[in-house]
């Protein structure tokens, strides 16, 4: 048999009309996304709120100085 002949024969099967073939893939479920999201979201929200943390003065005590006097001796 000769190759050109088995081209021929084999044509029929391959009908170039059809359509091209759907590999299926993975989807992600919309409860996934969303939990992603929300992870992302809190990862945010704890930088953020370190950073403000960070930038409020701290508090200073305001203790008045007093006079430090020596004991006298009672000798």
């Amino acid at each position: 048999m000769i190759s050109t002949q088995t081209k021929d024969r084999n044509r029929s099967y391959y009908d170039p009309g059809m359509p091209a073939p759907e590999i299926p893939t993975r989807k992600t479920p919309a409860f996934m996304k969303a939990l992603w999201l929300l992870a992302i979201l809190l990862l945010v929200g704890m930088a953020y709120s370190f950073w403000r943390i960070s930038t409020v003065p701290s508090p200073r005590l305001d203790v008045p100085q007093t006079q430090t006097t020596e004991p006298a001796n009672k000798s």
